[in-house]
């Protein structure tokens, strides 16, 4: 089996994630997870975020970056899985793709629903370790 490629968006907004409940019958039924998908052939990494965020909550960015790349092997599948970082969030998330999100909540990063996706826990992970949160002002550190 070959691995495969895998976008997760990231939205923040006033110090809160965005998280979708994954549906029952899916891998990770249940689990939280962030708006993701699969790569399609010949898509960009940024393309493919800013469709799956639409398809999946409605939702538009006006930017999106890269904030890490995850290598993820599971017992079944393989999984190079991009994270990104949405700016400028237009919209309210909805349930586009009923099949695949049962909800969406937002959830304080201090308070984050369990059981998470993988790798979102990761994601957030480097989220913090890049920025800091003083009142629900984002200062952005970068590193070397």
């Amino acid at each position: 089996m070959k691995p495969g490629v895998a976008v997760g968006v990231l939205v923040i907004e006033k110090g809160k994630v965005l998280l979708g409940k994954r549906h029952p019958d899916l891998v990770g039924g249940g689990y939280w997870c962030v708006p993701m998908g699969r790569l399609e052939y010949g898509e960009a990494i940024r393309e493919c975020g800013l469709r799956e965020l639409e398809e999946e909550s409605g939702l538009t960015a006006r930017e999106i970056r890269v904030l890490s790349v995850h290598n993820v092997i599971l017992p079944t599948s393989h999984y190079l899985t991009f994270s990104l970082l949405a700016h400028g969030i237009s919209g309210e998330p909805q349930v586009k793709s009923p099949l695949e999100i049962t909800e969406w909540a937002w959830f304080s990063l201090d308070q984050l629903p369990q059981p998470l996706f993988y790798p979102i826990k990761e994601m957030i992970t480097v989220y913090h370790r890049q920025h800091s949160l003083i009142d629900g002002v984002v200062l952005e550190h970068r590193w070397g």
